[in-house]
């Protein structure tokens, strides 16, 4: 059972949750200050972050097999090194897809008439690539629906702080996937993948991300100014306005020997911003 857990784990990047989770968690708080604070209802939501992303690193994985395989940065992967099958990898889509749109169910009718639509902007980002050289936008996309979806699990209906938050999570997350996507720019121009760096080069699309950065940054700043929270949120958004910042001193098209470590900013801007806004919350 453990071994199982662990070759699980291991194939959809468990540990990479904390990036984009908290966001997810953020929205369903944001929504308990209408409703108020239901473990089982919270219970659900987490289960729901962990099937969703689960069924949707698990079909990036068996969808870029190939590519994978062929590319060095990645031949290390569970796949390509035969430790997960392809097999196993599909039916462990399918398992946490069904899961995901269960447990929506259980949620309430709305996240249930919406779950498939999730799924489909989850797992249709793997494709994209092939096809579009805004797959980097496609993803961001498809992680906008965490902090949407968390809220609509607590209130069911929308409102314009979290739509706010949902195109907060948008941009920032199409920042740091343009960033994430330089590492790959010459095996995808040899293979005929399309990403934003593919389409405009490393200059251009260092620019792109710092725009798509400063949009965040300006979001957060716009929800502040709606919703009047405490000192704790402004702490928390202006760590995380410092940390999308300091990502595009760290990049240049001259050095991009710290890419991974600037990709890895994100995590701390995540559960600091979204940890000390739920905080905030929870001492009103």
């Amino acid at each position: 059972m453990i071994k199982t857990l662990k070759k699980y784990s291991s194939l959809v990047k468990i540990s990479h949750l904390v990036i984009t989770a908290p966001f997810a968690v953020l929205g369903y708080f944001i929504g308990t200050q209408q409703i108020g604070f239901e473990l089982s209802c919270f219970i659900k939501v987490c289960l729901c972050i962990l099937f969703a992303r689960n069924a949707a690193m698990s079909f990036n994985r068996w969808a870029d097999r190939e590519f994978d395989k062929a590319n060095p940065r990645t031949a290390i992967r569970d796949i390509p090194q035969g430790k997960v099958s392809e097999k196993e990898a599909v039916v462990f889509t399918l398992l946490n897809s069904i899961l995901f749109i269960a447990t929506a169910w259980w949620i309430n009718n709305l996240c249930f008439y919406l779950s498939p639509l999730a799924l489909i902007l989850l797992l249709g980002y793997s494709l994209t690539k092939r096809t579009s050289w805004l797959s980097n936008a496609a993803l961001g996309a498809a992680l906008s629906i965490g902090p949407i979806g968390g809220y609509l699990a607590v209130v069911g209906e929308f409102n314009i702080v979290i739509l706010l938050l949902g195109a907060v999570t948008m941009f920032w997350a199409l920042g740091f996937e343009i960033i994430y996507a330089l590492q790959d720019l010459e095996f995808d121009l040899k293979t005929g993948l399309h990403s934003i760096p593919t389409k405009f080069g490393v200059k251009k699309s260092l620019v792109i991300s710092a725009l798509s950065h400063a949009t965040a940054i300006y979001g957060v700043a716009t929800i502040g100014m709606l919703t009047l929270p405490g000192v704790l949120y402004w702490i928390g958004a202006t760590i995380f306005s410092l940390l999308l910042i300091a990502q595009h001193f760290m990049v240049t098209p001259r050095n991009m020997s710290l890419l991974n470590r600037a990709f890895w900013l994100n995590q701390i801007a995540s559960m600091t911003f979204c940890s000390l806004w739920i905080v905030d919350i929870l001492l009103k």
